[in-house]
């Protein structure tokens, strides 16, 4: 039996051998290692300098909370087509350079109360009412 094993296990290894020595003539394992066919993807792969994006000062346009320094991008008009910076959140409120002077009454208020909420008064949010 163990003649059997000894044989068997010569046969595997001269299998092998024969094929690897077949890949090889083949030109098989003449690109494994060479990696100049490797498509070039450091075009894709993020900058180390890439610069973080500028936020907007009060005062400045904005279209979103992040879009400024103090996180706050408040309405200027009643119905809050116009947006800045400003230095304090202003809830359900707009005016001049995004300060709480007016109430936003039965409007949203973006990023404050909007969604399925409306603004009830100036500081106050309740949901929509069907």
């Amino acid at each position: 039996m163990r003649n059997v094993r000894t044989i068997f296990l010569m046969l595997i290894m001269v299998s092998a051998i024969s094929c690897s020595e077949t890949l090889k003539d083949s030109g098989f394992f003449d690109n494994q290692s060479d990696t100049s066919a490797a498509p070039d993807d450091s075009a894709t792969l993020p900058s180390d300098s890439a610069e973080p994006p500028v936020q907007s000062a009060d005062g400045e346009s904005c279209d979103a909370d992040a879009d400024c320094d103090s996180s706050h991008c408040e309405c200027v008009n009643f119905d809050c087509s116009e947006r800045v910076c400003a230095p304090v959140d202003c809830l359900c409120g707009y005016g001049t350079s995004g300060s709480c002077e007016e109430s936003l009454m039965g409007m949203p208020d973006p990023e404050d109360c909007d969604g399925v909420f409306e603004c009830e008064t100036l500081n106050e949010c309740i949901p929509f009412e069907d």
